[in-house]
């Protein structure tokens, strides 16, 4: 497993952000997939973005 990094991004951030209103439910899932696979929430929301189109594709 890499080593977390801390800090400010430096280079070629993305300059994109966005905002969900989410269920405490959604929020929880997060949180469960954080602590298990050891990732940041853009991680896991990033991994689920690319597993979509093979679920609806």
């Amino acid at each position: 497993m890499t080593e977390k990094k801390l800090g400010r991004p430096r280079g070629s951030a993305n300059p994109y952000r966005e905002r969900f209103c989410l269920s405490q439910e959604d929020i929880n899932k997060i949180h469960a997939c954080m602590d298990a696979e050891g990732i940041s929430k853009t991680d896991v929301i990033l991994k689920g973005i690319e597993c979509s189109p093979r679920m609806w594709g």
